[in-house]
């Protein structure tokens, strides 16, 4: 049953990878993602990601859990954890609403890292 609450937010040990759903390009220094499952009317959801979105999506690699990316983003973007931390699980929503992202189940995140 859905009470209208948001859901809560993934730990930080969570591990996302990219969607298979979902095409990656480069445009004049713009990072683009273009859902490709479904109907042709998603080509009406192109997704621009700033500076800090294309960090965060180039690194959802199916390995690197959440807290090391807070980790990441507080060291290139000059931030603190805190701020790094709120943008990161915002992106984190939006991606996972609209379906651009998957979790990793942990155990398979762990075993990628033993490759």
């Amino acid at each position: 049953m859905d009470d209208g609450r948001a859901p809560a937010p993934p730990p930080l040990d969570a591990v996302f990878r990219q969607s298979d759903a979902v095409v990656t390009r480069v445009v004049a220094d713009e990072t683009l993602l273009v859902p490709v499952s479904g109907e042709l009317a998603h080509l009406q959801r192109i997704f621009v990601l700033n500076q800090l979105g294309a960090f965060l999506w180039q690194a959802f690699d199916g390995r690197t859990p959440l807290g090391h990316l807070v980790d990441a983003v507080t060291a290139r973007f000059e931030t603190d954890p805190d701020t790094a931390r709120s943008d990161l699980l915002a992106f984190v929503d939006e991606m996972r609403a609209a379906r651009l992202l998957d979790d990793v189940p942990l155990a398979a995140a762990d075993d990628a890292d033993d490759r």
